[in-house]
């Protein structure tokens, strides 16, 4: 079982960097997103080019309506990905406060 994570992150800035797979081998990667945060917010997951230079395609994913919220979003299909392609999750806008989002599968 893989799992990505750039751990707890405090007072998240615009764009920040919650999870990076790294550059990986072809293949599907799936699972789930595990997701805690302090306030609501607004993620987007990801998938990148080999280069790490634009994304392939990307996908919006809400984070509660309530503080101190957990939520699990599966990936039950699983993408696909070519030789060095990376799968990341940013927050869309910072807040003051928490959030650790990590992609386990």
């Amino acid at each position: 079982m893989a799992w990505f994570t750039n751990g707890l992150i405090t007072n998240p800035i615009d764009g920040q960097l919650l999870v990076d797979t790294g550059a990986l081998a072809a293949g599907t990667i799936g699972g789930s997103l595990l997701c805690y945060s302090t306030l609501p917010c607004l993620l987007t997951l990801h998938r990148h080019n080999s280069t790490n230079t634009a994304d392939i395609t990307t996908q919006k994913v809400a984070l509660g309506c309530f503080a101190n919220n957990f939520t699990v979003h599966s990936i039950p299909t699983g993408i696909i990905l070519a030789l060095n392609e990376r799968v990341t999750v940013t927050i869309d806008t910072g807040f003051i406060g928490s959030i650790q989002v990590s992609l386990v599968g």
